[in-house]
């Protein structure tokens, strides 16, 4: 899937319903979760943005980029231990 949360606001709207469709066919889409993941992050949406990303984890939890979109999010919560965890995770991807 190469749909990102990156672009402007339409593209990222955009990007939202694209992974809502594709969640809907299949909620087990890794790649479709992290992509809402970090499109609701562009957006604002950090509830949804976390929600998004730790499913795409569970999923699979040896997705690098993943773990440092988290990581991220997380970091620019002020949550900067639980982001750490995330980059040392990335790491070991």
């Amino acid at each position: 899937m190469n749909v990102t949360g990156s672009g402007d606001l339409a593209t990222r709207r955009e990007t939202v319903l694209i992974c809502s469709r594709r969640l809907c066919a299949n909620a087990n889409d890794a790649d479709a979760w992290h992509a809402l993941g970090t499109a609701l992050a562009a957006l604002g949406d950090r509830v949804g943005a976390y929600t998004a990303l730790r499913k795409a984890l569970s999923l699979d939890d040896r997705r690098a980029h993943t773990h440092l979109a988290l990581g991220n999010l997380l970091f620019d919560t002020v949550r900067v231990d639980d982001a750490l965890r995330c980059f040392e995770s990335a790491s070991r991807c």
